[in-house]
């Protein structure tokens, strides 16, 4: 069934699949849930950190949104895992969304377009801007959004969102990122994305303010903190989402002693203040 016709039903069913690390995804995908069900879609969000039968959910709605983070002009890894999960279906409407701090390329393109060979039929993919929640030694020399600009950004973003659930109930094929920059863009973060990061990242550890109240290890999306005899032991499995370094409620997390400056390397406070 495609898009128009979806639209002549008296009850469309969304599903959207979201990961989110500091929050900016989980906000976006909140406001677009609450726009489409102002125009009487019937939404249902759904953490990929958590379990679920996917093909049940797949095979009972209408319509499969994905939201995600850009990592690099990738996808984060856990979502990559997930998409690789998605069931085959036939003629599915996909809507797709990204946020980033600045630009996000053709990361949702080159990402879902192999959906397809799945049966997946992109529709509305928005990139969204937000907010940087990454300022680190090497890795990251741009410093993290400061939440008085917050506000502002917040706003233009919601307005994006906006436009993007007008086009899903208009049935307007609108897919962001796939002209000549947004290609090249992609093209030239990918390609130094990986070997960039394995040099500059040195791992996170906790500092003398550790106090091993696990909130780290309970909220790590990829299970990659453990404790030890020593207090908490991060993993080689850590995909960068920036949650328990930005959340931490000791500021503990610390990737070298660099960043124990915190008026130099300030943590994201997440939309609104809040966490993910």
């Amino acid at each position: 069934m495609g898009i128009k016709e979806l639209t002549k039903k008296d009850t469309v069913k969304i599903c959207i699949f979201y990961f989110s690390g500091t929050g900016n995804t989980a906000w976006s995908a909140h406001k677009l849930a609450e726009k489409l069900n102002a125009f009487n879609y019937q939404v249902k969000l759904v953490s990929c950190e958590h379990e679920m039968n996917i093909d049940s959910e797949i095979n009972n709605c209408d319509m499969v949104g994905l939201a995600f983070p850009i990592h690099s002009s990738f996808a984060p890894l856990l979502f990559r895992e997930f998409l690789k999960k998605l069931p085959e279906c036939t003629n599915k409407p996909l809507i797709a969304l990204t946020t980033a701090g600045y630009v996000a390329g053709d990361v949702l393109w080159y990402t879902l377009k192999p959906l397809e060979n799945k049966g997946y039929i992109p529709r509305v993919f928005s990139n969204i801007i937000i907010g940087n929640n990454m300022h680190l030694p090497v890795l990251s020399p741009l410093r993290v959004t400061k939440p008085d600009r917050l506000p502002k950004k917040l706003e233009k973003a919601e307005k994006k969102i906006e436009k993007m659930a007008s086009c899903i109930k208009e049935g307007t094929l609108h897919i962001e990122g796939i002209g000549p920059f947004g290609r090249l863009l992609g093209l030239v973060q990918r390609g130094i994305a990986d070997n960039f990061e394995s040099f500059a990242f040195k791992g996170f550890h906790s500092d003398e303010k550790c106090v091993q109240c696990g909130w780290c290890i309970k909220n790590c999306p990829n299970h990659s903190i453990e404790e030890d005899n020593e207090g908490v032991k991060f993993l080689d499995s850590c995909i960068l989402c920036m949650r328990c370094y930005s959340f931490c409620p000791y500021h503990a997390i610390q990737m070298t002693d660099k960043t124990k400056n915190m008026r130099k390397y300030k943590r994201y406070t997440g939309p609104e203040g809040k966490r993910s």
